[in-house]
């Protein structure tokens, strides 16, 4: 039998990558999605959903029932609250990871990770990580940097900037922008599932 991934995210913006990657690869797929939002676009890729969400506890046990592995890529980018961060971020997190103890889980975080007191976000998603990090079982955290590619409108605004001379430059001197393009992030994860290294947290700049 097929290996078997769960991906929490699948309708975002790393999700199709994601999913198309791990396809790729020969894994059998099981999605959590919303029951409010699109269904992926599998292009022929064979899933099984689970609707529900990363607070909804029954769904979650349908989700990693019998899971080699969960790739965690959902999460909250936006939020009128700093604690709606907190309660997706972290306690969706970890909710998940305690009910799949045998799983490896593959959390996607973020660089923002690094400051955790700069951003509710970045807050929350350190807290995240603290979770997986404190598990009994395999783990792994992969942070990213800014994601951009195809359908993604949050750094829209900075291409459309520079596509007219207008890019921003960060105010410190030798400091850094950093962005991976969708796909590629997509693929590490993969290769992440296919072959894990040591538990850790990893960046990706």
């Amino acid at each position: 039998m097929s290996r078997l991934v769960v991906v929490t995210g699948a309708t975002g913006f790393v999700g199709p990558p994601l999913i198309a990657a791990l396809a790729r690869r020969g894994w059998k797929l099981r999605l959590l999605v919303r029951r409010w939002s699109p269904l992926p676009s599998l292009d022929g890729i064979e899933a099984e959903l689970v609707l529900g969400d990363l607070l909804d506890e029954a769904a979650l046990r349908r989700l990693v029932d019998g899971a080699d592995t969960v790739i965690h890529a959902a999460g909250l980018i936006k939020a009128r609250r700093p604690s709606d961060f907190m309660a997706v971020n972290r306690d969706g997190t970890a909710l998940l990871s305690a009910l799949a103890p045998e799983a490896r889980v593959i959390l996607l975080s973020s660089l923002a990770a690094r400051e955790p007191q700069l951003s509710p976000y970045g807050a929350s998603k350190r807290a995240a990580e603290s979770v997986v990090t404190g598990r009994s079982g395999p783990w792994l955290v992969v942070r990213a940097p800014a994601v951009y590619g195809p359908a993604d409108r949050e750094t829209l605004a900075y291409f459309r900037a520079a596509a007219r001379g207008f890019a921003p430059r960060p105010r410190l001197d030798g400091a850094r922008l950093s962005l991976i393009h969708v796909a590629d992030l997509a693929e590490a994860l993969a290769l992440a599932a296919e072959q894990p290294p040591p538990p850790s947290i990893y960046e990706i700049r």
